[in-house]
C-alpha cells in the first residue's frame, strides 16, 4: 500500500465532500488544491468512481460527486480501496523470519489500522475541517 495515494485519495474525496453540495467539483480545481498533477490525481477519481466512491459526470460543468452520503462512507473503506486498486505486487520473501514473524505482525497492524479508520466517517472529517482554521478566511472588519 501507498500512503501516498491513498492520503491524495482522502483528502480528495473530503474536498469533494465539502464542495459539491449544490455543483460537481472539477479535478483540476482539485488538483491545484492539493498541488498535484491533474492526470495523477484524475486516475485516482476514476478508480474511486468505479468502486463507487464518488460519481462523475462530463461537460463543461462536470466533475465529481459523492456517490453515497458521507456519513455512510468510511475512512476504512476508502483505505481497503485504494489498497486493493494499487497495482503494484505485495510483498514476498522466501525468508523464514519474513514470514513467520515481520508479515504476521505487519497484517496484525494492517487489522488494527483498519478497524480505527473503520470509524471514521467522511462526515467526521468534514466537521472536523468545520472546527479547523483550513480555507478560511479572516474577517478584517471591525
Amino acid at each position: 500500500m501507498q500512503p501516498r495515494k491513498f492520503l491524495e485519495a482522502l483528502e480528495a474525496v473530503v474536498y469533494i465532500a465539502l464542495n459539491s453540495s449544490t455543483t460537481a467539483v472539477n479535478s483540476k480545481v482539485v488538483a491545484e488544491k492539493q498541488d498535484v498533477q491533474p492526470r495523477y490525481l484524475e486516475q485516482i477519481l476514476q478508480k474511486l468512481v468505479k468502486a463507487g466512491v464518488l460519481r462523475g459526470s462530463r461537460g463543461p460543468r462536470g466533475g465529481y460527486t459523492l456517490a453515497r452520503e458521507r456519513r455512510r462512507q468510511t475512512v476504512g473503506e476508502l483505505y481497503q480501496l485504494v489498497e486493493e486498486l494499487d497495482t503494484k505486487k505485495p510483498v514476498k520473501k522466501s525468508s523464514k523470519l519474513f514470514n513467520s514473524v515481520i508479515l504476521p505482525v505487519w497484517r496484525d497492524i494492517e487489522v488494527q489500522t483498519i478497524h480505527a479508520l473503520d470509524k471514521i466517517t467522511i462526515e467526521d472529517l468534514c466537521k472536523k475541517h468545520g472546527t479547523a482554521s483550513v480555507d478560511k478566511k479572516t474577517d478584517f472588519t471591525i
